[in-house]
């Protein structure tokens, strides 16, 4: 039994052979690690943003997420989450009880979008630590239309707390995919298209700490435990009560809804599992606060409040079918920090995004992108249907579209592969 604890915020790879374990902080650094090695299901299963075991794209290989067990025996490996108990089952509370965690940092930075997640950490660490240094960081996008950036500077001036701007507008996205600087995942996600400026961030609030040790706080996992979005997939005759809310919340009639219960009801293997909609759920804020990272220096830690085992443990004391209405997901959540800090901050609907960024990227640096997928792994082994991924790449530098998920993906797995190719 090899355990990875949870707050480790780090994913170990292992192999075995019938003598010894090995294991690395890095999986081009295992025994029999070969860029040739892939394993093509995984791989396009990854391109879709569809992970949902504990693979890797290099076959012989297991990642180890923070917050699981490896259980290896003569004739089989198995993974598990650790134990883990529910203490406190108020959102509000919890939270702020989870701040023990960070009470020896003296310089504590949040990275604000001034969305539910972040909203909710900023009250939380200024009404546990009002006397630390306390600041927030925010991002804002001169080609985007969302207002994050407004509600950011409301908030933190209400709370008295200084923040840190900067300007997306910096060529530093889908770059610095080198393993000198960041830390590789076991297959291509899309957080690392923003690693460049993570690692531009981090110098800044490094400078402005003069460089004393400090943590940042990170919102992620939030959207997963407290259910951002509730699937259709779901649903069964327990929703029935909940008919008109989830047909006003994500606008679709009701026949559709009911022709949905009544299908489950004669087909029940067709449809998705309360359970295991939960485990999905905790395994993507887990892995995705395991491997996505810069390599920081020892006076700087990322801190990530929502994927620790309290946190989740209160997000499971909730039935999914009580969490919305006709006009919100996770009400639950929003609730329980309007009640304890009395803002409506909290029933903010949406929050900004990225895209206008990444798209302007994209156009700066079209013939780049073109060639990397014309010359690349993907293409080669017949993994992406090229007509299609560059017409979605022409597009989105046009500004046409959101952010296509298996562009991206490509992108990112083609950049890996590249600077794997050189080990």
């Amino acid at each position: 039994i090899i355990s990875n604890f949870y707050n480790s915020n780090i994913c170990f790879y292992l192999e075995f052979d019938e003598e010894f374990i090995y294991f690395s902080e890095n999986f081009y650094d295992l025994k029999s690690f070969n860029k040739n090695n892939i394993d093509n299901n995984v791989l396009s299963s990854s391109l879709n943003g569809s992970i949902s075991a504990h693979s890797i794209f290099i076959n012989n290989s297991y990642p180890l997420y923070h917050g699981y067990r490896l259980i290896k025996t003569s004739k089989s490996v198995k993974f598990e989450l650790i134990d883990r108990s529910c203490k406190n089952n108020d959102p509000a509370t919890c939270l702020l009880s989870v701040m023990d965690k960070i009470s020896d940092h003296e310089n504590i930075a949040v990275s604000f979008s001034g969305g539910l997640d972040s909203t909710a950490i900023l009250y939380s660490v200024k009404k546990k630590f009002p006397d630390k240094n306390i600041i927030a960081f925010t991002w804002y996008n001169k080609g985007s239309s969302n207002n994050d950036l407004k509600y950011s500077q409301e908030i933190c001036k209400e709370l008295s707390i200084q923040l840190l701007r900067f300007d997306l507008d910096t060529g530093f996205l889908l770059n610095d995919f080198k393993k000198e600087t960041c830390v590789f995942p076991p297959f291509p996600f899309t957080y690392l298209t923003s690693l460049g400026f993570v690692k531009y961030y981090v110098s800044k609030l490094d400078e402005y700490f003069q460089k004393k040790p400090f943590v940042i706080l990170d919102g992620h996992g939030g959207d997963h435990l407290f259910f951002q979005s509730i699937p259709y997939d779901i649903l069964d005759y327990k929703f029935l009560s909940k008919l008109k809310e989830y047909s006003s919340l994500y606008s679709i009639n009701y026949y559709k809804i009911i022709k949905k219960i009544v299908f489950h009801t004669l087909i029940p293997s067709r449809k998705l599992q309360i359970d295991s909609f939960r485990k999905q759920n905790i395994y993507e804020a887990l892995f995705e606060s395991s491997v996505a990272s810069i390599r920081l220096p020892n006076h700087i830690k990322f801190f990530f409040p929502y994927v620790t085992p309290e946190m989740i443990s209160c997000s499971e004391s909730f039935d999914i079918s009580d969490t919305f209405n006709e006009s919100f997901t996770r009400l639950h959540f929003r609730k329980s920090f309007q009640k304890m800090y009395n803002s409506d901050y909290f029933f903010r609907i949406n929050k900004g995004h990225m895209t206008g960024a990444y798209q302007r990227e994209l156009k700066n640096n079209y013939d780049f992108f073109y060639n990397l997928l014309r010359n690349g792994y993907l293409y080669k082994n017949k993994i992406l249907d090229f007509e299609l991924l560059t017409q979605k790449l022409k597009l989105a530098s046009l500004g046409v579209g959101g952010f296509d998920v298996n562009l991206m993906n490509s992108i990112i797995f083609e950049m890996l592969y590249k600077e794997l190719s050189e080990i």
